[in-house]
């Protein structure tokens, strides 16, 4: 029975290490997005010269690269969308990144990702994506999905700057970094970040833990149902 629970115990320890580190690898920041809901959904306004479909969001990790989103198709499509991504933290409108995009593209995936240079400093930002037609050859026949409700409270959709009680469906995406990454970033030269401390005290209670096991598989039969 020694042997047998020895070897449960050098199991249960592997495992419990196993799986700290497959926790610490994991992303544990989630990106603002919604999805296209099953019973509320509805494409917006017909995206045309005077109509601008917007969406807000909180960003919350830097190096925003793209914003996805989902067209759909409500009538012969043509021309170009106009996309544009503004920086509105506080009481600012700065336009961030832009691009005119064929409508046809737009609507013949089932989500189109509007892929910009990487802004740097994205966390904590307030951004606003705009879909309107282009000035030059304006888009005709598209509109968004989008679903009814406060789903995703980081931000709302709007039409023409109006608020809708709803929200594009929509996804940022950004390098998300893991838990050991947060936990390492921050030294500088050789001195020692808080994130390594912490590294440091879960090996030592790992190690510990181990030794507990070690100690309890070596206990004799006899003494464990004597306290049986």
């Amino acid at each position: 029975m020694t042997l047998s629970l020895r070897r449960w115990a050098t199991f249960a320890w592997l495992i419990v290490g196993a799986l700290s580190l497959a926790m610490l690898a994991m992303s544990i920041v989630r990106l603002p997005s919604d999805e296209v809901g099953l019973l509320r959904r509805f494409p917006s306004p017909e995206i045309a010269p005077d109509i601008r479909i917007s969406q807000t969001f909180e960003m919350t990790t830097d190096g925003l690269r793209d914003v996805e989103f989902s067209a759909v198709a409500i009538g012969q499509v043509s021309g170009d969308i106009r996309m544009e991504l503004h920086d509105i933290t506080g009481h600012d409108d700065r336009l961030m990144r832009s691009a005119d995009v064929g409508a046809a593209d737009v609507v013949g995936v089932e989500s189109y990702r509007f892929e910009f240079s990487p802004v740097l400093d994205s966390r904590n930002r307030i951004y606003q994506l705009d879909l309107t037609a282009s000035g030059t050859n304006p888009a005709d026949g598209v509109a968004v999905w989008a679903t009814k409700g406060e789903r995703y409270t980081g931000g709302t959709m709007l039409v023409n700057g109006v608020p809708r009680w709803a929200d594009m469906a929509f996804k940022a995406h950004a390098p998300a970094p893991s838990g050991l990454q947060l936990l390492t970033a921050g030294a500088v030269d050789s001195s020692v970040s808080r994130g390594h401390v912490v590294l440091a005290a879960f090996a030592a209670v790992w190690i510990a833990f181990g030794l507990f096991l070690r100690a309890f598989s070596r206990i004799p039969d006899d003494k464990m149902l004597e306290t049986s």
